[in-house]
């Protein structure tokens, strides 16, 4: 089979990247035919690829440009199925859906959330309400999706305008039940919603490591304040003083002062060490 792949990113950024490459090698191995279209960097394996930045643009100035150009690509590598991955362009979806059969894979909820999230940041707690335009009062209380008038309705247009999608998408992919039934509270039906979870690529020791002499915790991915930061640090504040923790990804100088600023509260600064990587050499030498 022939399967192009669409996502933003063409190298490791997070966990959906390092789930999507290892994707594509298995299979590859399995003798499948895989292509690539990005939005931004030049993917570092050896794949047929195109760059088509209208993927990573909610609102892009060469989309006409793009999606011909997509037309062209798919016409000339004929897969028989195209694998949505992180795109934010809604015409760019629904080109592919005129084009081939598509399936998606949900890393995220950014078709299902104005905000992207389902997270209230005042309260720090999940939201459960259906998406739309009450989501603007709830907005006030709760701080979720931008008030900005013209952003807000693009945010909310664009969820309503992919959920008008559903019955032409093939099927979904996620990795876990709750966000399946997030998929399926948005009117994805039980039948096309599917649960794979994300396999691990470490080939396995010969035997057990041995514990090492020092304790730690550790995470890694992108470091935005949903992704959980604030609970590891509050975590390893509870923990032994003998413990540490370490954190790796996407950490910037303004990033690094947040961080160090919440462990601080946690009482665990001198405990913290902070690393710019994001990468599975990193975690096996950790």
């Amino acid at each position: 089979m022939k399967i192009l792949h669409i996502n933003e990113h063409s190298l490791t950024k997070g966990g959906a990247e390092a789930y999507l490459f290892d994707l594509i090698k298995r299979l590859k191995i399995r003798g499948h035919e895989c292509y690539l279209a990005y939005a931004k960097e030049e993917p570092d394996f050896d794949i047929s690829s195109i760059r088509l930045p209208s993927i990573g643009q909610v609102s892009a100035i060469n989309l006409e440009r793009d999606l011909a150009s997509l037309k062209s690509f798919i016409n000339k590598v004929r897969p028989d199925l195209i694998h949505i991955h992180g795109i934010w362009n809604i015409e760019v979806i629904e080109a592919c859906l005129r084009l081939k059969p598509c399936l998606m894979t949900g890393h995220d909820y950014r078709w299902l959330c104005p905000d992207s999230k389902f997270y209230w940041k005042r309260t720090q707690s999940p939201c459960n309400r259906a998406p739309g335009w009450l989501c603007a009062p709830s907005s006030l209380k709760h701080k979720c999706v931008t008030l900005r008038p013209h952003l807000l309705r693009r945010n909310i247009q664009r969820i309503q305008r992919f959920k008008r999608l559903i019955p032409e998408i093939r099927a979904v992919v996620t990795a876990s039940r709750y966000v399946a039934n997030r998929f399926r509270a948005s009117s994805f039906p039980e039948a096309k919603t599917h649960i794979i979870p994300y396999y691990c690529s470490f080939n396995p020791l010969d035997s057990p490591r041995k514990l090492p002499k020092e304790k730690s915790i550790s995470i890694i991915g992108r470091t935005a304040d949903y992704k959980g930061i604030d609970y590891f640090l509050s975590s390893l504040g509870k923990l032994p003083a003998d413990v540490r923790g370490f954190i790796m990804g996407d950490i910037n100088e303004k990033k690094e002062s947040s961080i160090l600023e919440m462990a601080r509260n946690a009482h665990c600064e001198d405990r913290v060490t902070l690393e710019n990587w994001s990468d599975r050499k990193g975690v096996a030498r950790l």
